[in-house]
């Protein structure tokens, strides 16, 4: 490790962080659940912003991560001066049990171990060698990256899965070197940490147990560790799709409106992280609109349209350009 690898997932979160504040405001999701939606929501502003200086010449780099959030965190607080504050959520609050202390620190643990593991563990799975850190090394170097992903040679990586995830392992400078090296994986437990929050969020409402049984549920499964040590996409999926859970359960009566465009940008998201994203951005809008309230689901359709034009439209016009991948063996 060269002690940049921890950035990458800091500076996707604060474009998170600031792309929550413009979206719904911080203040009304609340800080913890705040927390953990920056990095997932991060993935898709970060998505958003570098695919156009990608196409304009200027791959994804520690530098621009940094100059995006910049200009995120600017529009925030611009945006926020002329909106009215938003008291933070009252939540009663209780003193900490010594079960459900050590239910924490359990999880943390868990996520510690996993993080020091993506620090020496490098990058030797084959869908993130092939499909995954292949891209993100493409993306990185810059140049004529669209050729090489239109190379028959490399139909194997998949051209037509989605940048989001390789814009953001971009970042890791563990893709830069052509040898394999540890810290690739530490966006993916950061990823992971962030997925547990949301499950987290979720069960909330049930108490702080269930919604410490929900994390561990999360952190601890093994499945769910070591995709997160080996930086694969269907932890971003998985975040975004909690995000959107929220984000509509909160805002569906109308009251909430902000937390319906936010509910609409974690949900456009989803095709730019999988391709599997289509099919549940389809199924989650469909179920949203049908249980949204009658005052509401105009104002819905209207931010899921919205989010669509400006989230998916530009990746999915690159998209078309690029050839289906293939099965490994088929080349």
């Amino acid at each position: 490790m060269t002690g940049t690898e921890p950035l990458a997932a800091v500076l996707v979160a604060v474009q998170g962080l600031a792309a929550l504040e413009l979206l719904a405001g911080v203040r009304r999701l609340g800080a913890l659940t705040a927390l953990a939606a920056a990095l997932p929501l991060g993935l898709i502003a970060h998505a958003t912003l570098a695919l156009p200086l990608l196409l304009a010449g200027i791959p994804p780099s520690l530098a621009t991560a940094l100059l995006q959030a910049g200009a995120l965190v600017l529009a925030a607080r611009l945006a926020t001066r002329s909106r009215p504050g938003a008291p933070a959520p009252a939540t009663p609050r209780r003193r900490w049990r010594a079960g459900e202390i050590a239910a924490g620190a359990g999880i943390v643990a868990t996520l510690l171990v996993l993080a020091a593991t993506a620090a020496l563990e490098p990058a030797v799975e084959w869908d993130l060698l092939a499909i995954w850190g292949y891209k993100a090394k493409v993306l990185g170097a810059g140049g004529d990256w669209l050729a090489r992903l239109r190379d028959p040679a490399f139909a194997y990586a998949h051209p037509d899965y989605p940048l989001a995830w390789p814009l953001a392992l971009a970042l890791e400078p563990a893709f830069a070197d052509a040898a394999p090296r540890g810290g690739g994986g530490l966006l993916g437990v950061a990823m992971l940490a962030a997925t547990a929050g949301l499950a987290a969020a979720v069960a909330r409402p049930r108490g702080r147990r269930a919604a410490l049984a929900a994390a561990a549920l999360v952190a601890t499964l093994p499945l769910a560790g070591a995709q997160a040590v080996r930086a694969l996409a269907d932890l971003p999926l998985a975040a975004l799709l909690l995000l959107a859970t929220i984000s509509f359960a909160a805002g569906r009566d109308g009251g909430e409106p902000r937390r319906l465009a936010l509910f609409a940008a974690a949900t456009a998201g989803l095709p730019l992280v999988k391709q599997e994203g289509l099919a549940l951005a389809v199924g989650v809008a469909a179920v949203a609109l049908g249980r949204a309230g009658r005052g509401s689901r105009w104002r819905l359709a209207a931010a899921l349209g919205a989010a669509l034009l400006v989230l998916d439209l530009p990746w999915w016009m690159v998209r078309s350009t690029l050839p289906a991948g293939a099965a490994k063996d088929s080349t």
